[in-house]
């Protein structure tokens, strides 16, 4: 018989001599077993520690690196390899910036620490006049699918990176910065985010999410908003006060001037002097401006300016200059063209435009700003200037002289295959982005208001720029 000793206080082993034997030899192989599962359990749990919920990631968001950069483009792999050319994609992909002095470097995420964070920036676009809004992914090497997917906007002037507010994702938002830190846009009705320094603060105005699709925010942050993508002969809308009083405006036009004065022009009644069966340029229609006054917090009073000398096709706010707006007028009864300056008291005539060459180049200018921009008239000039693309030609309105001129540039089309082109309407600088037939290099350039071409990134053809922003 054998007899039990007892070793611990929780386990008995049977202490005759042949079942010692196999609890050693079993002992032997357990043990290094053992220390190999401890040591598994414990990396896991440390790797557990290091990976993160979106929530604790966003509680550690620092900031970027984007302060210095002229432009911010997006590079991606090309779908055609260049055979032989071994680049690490990793270090490759993502945002990657271009400053003054022509140096690019990739746009790093940092925690509130100091270190950079594993993340791939899949693309960027402006918010407002001061933020930068990316959509980015923590974790390169993990699956989409596995990796944390956010929203941040970034401070272009302090870097510091906000989590952005989910009504502001969307990739064609425009916002209205109203002033620095707040913003205004359209997405399930009317909003406003206020950045704090520490967070951003979202805010449902229109209380209902109504379909706003064009909007503005005039003088004390009383809105104007419609449905529509911004057609200026829609009319219609409302009008919102931060009381929430609304009043809906039926068929008039409503626009803003530089200092964000609230204006609207009632479209006249048909002119029946005229048989219905003659052309336009027969009648004789008034336009009517009114301005639309905050006279107190629960009341706005519409007031009659004056009468249009024709029919007013487009307005431009101009802040900087005397903040008034420029309004650009056809009066198809005579055949006259105008260009008025207009606020809360006056409509006056500047410019009349009266030989063929003068109305030819107003109307292209007008075709050239008509063209569908979402939200083109949410931004004020800048300038005493505005720009705006009409093909291969750089059009300006010149507001202290009210000419209208037009310089033509040149992209060697034996050289360069452009993909896409826009210009800034403030500083008349055009940037491109294209291929170099040479080298099938992808290339991101810049053509300045005279019509001089220049070049300021070339990326390798394993690699396409996919989007980019120009800051400065």
């Amino acid at each position: 018989m054998g007899k039990y000793l007892q070793t611990t206080p929780s386990v008995l082993y049977l202490c005759n001599t042949n079942k010692q034997s196999e609890y050693m030899k079993l002992r032997m192989i357990i043990r290094p077993c053992f220390w190999a599962i401890l040591t598994m359990v414990a990396f896991v749990a440390c790797n557990n520690d290091e990976e993160m919920s979106a929530d604790e990631i966003k509680n550690i968001l620092g900031k970027s690196n984007i302060s210095d950069a002229k432009y911010i483009y997006i590079r991606q792999a090309s779908a055609t390899r260049t055979e032989g050319v071994e680049i690490d994609p990793k270090d490759q992909i993502g945002a990657w910036k271009v400053d003054k002095d022509g140096n690019e470097t990739k746009v790093r995420i940092y925690d509130t620490k100091g270190k950079e964070l594993d993340t791939y920036i899949e693309n960027i676009e402006k918010c407002g006049d001061n933020y930068i809004r990316m959509y980015l992914r923590i974790g390169v090497g993990k699956p989409a699918i596995e990796g944390v997917n956010m929203i941040i906007l970034v401070d272009k002037i302090t870097n510091k990176i906000y989590d952005c507010p989910m009504y502001l994702w969307g990739e064609a938002i425009p916002a209205d910065e109203y002033s620095k830190g707040i913003l205004y846009y359209s997405a399930a009705g009317l909003r406003k985010a206020t950045v704090t320094p520490t967070e951003i603060v979202e805010e449902l105005l229109t209380l209902y999410e109504d379909a706003v699709g064009g909007f503005f925010i005039s003088k004390g942050e009383v809105a104007y908003f419609n449905d529509s993508f911004y057609n200026p002969y829609y009319g219609g809308g409302e009008i919102m006060m931060p009381s929430k009083r609304r009043y809906p405006v039926k068929d008039d036009y409503v626009f803003m001037t530089g200092n964000r004065d609230l204006l609207s022009i009632k479209k006249p009644e048909e002119d029946m002097s005229v048989p219905p069966y003659l052309p336009d340029s027969l009648r004789d229609y008034k336009f009517e401006l009114y301005h639309w006054e905050m006279v107190s917090d629960t009341q706005m009073e519409r007031v009659k300016v004056g009468n249009f000398p024709g029919e007013p096709n487009w307005f431009l706010p101009m802040n900087k200059l005397n903040g008034k707006a420029v309004a650009f007028c056809r009066n198809n009864h005579n055949g006259s063209y105008y260009i008025c300056e207009v606020d809360k008291e006056s409509i006056v005539i500047k410019k009349s435009y009266t030989t063929d060459d003068e109305k030819a180049m107003f109307d292209k200018y007008l075709e050239s700003i008509s063209s569908p921009i979402y939200n083109f008239y949410v931004k004020l000039s800048l300038g005493d200037c505005n720009y705006c693309l009409n093909d291969n030609f750089i059009m300006n309105f010149d507001a202290n002289t009210y000419e209208i001129t037009e310089a033509e540039f040149v992209i060697p089309e034996d050289e360069y295959k452009v993909r896409t082109k826009e210009i800034d309407s403030s500083t008349g600088k055009v940037v491109f982005k294209a291929i170099r037939y040479i080298d099938s290099a992808n290339v991101l350039g810049e053509v300045d208001k005279n019509g001089v071409v220049k070049i300021v990134s070339v990326t390798h053809p394993q690699y396409q720029i996919t989007t980019y922003c120009a800051l400065n």
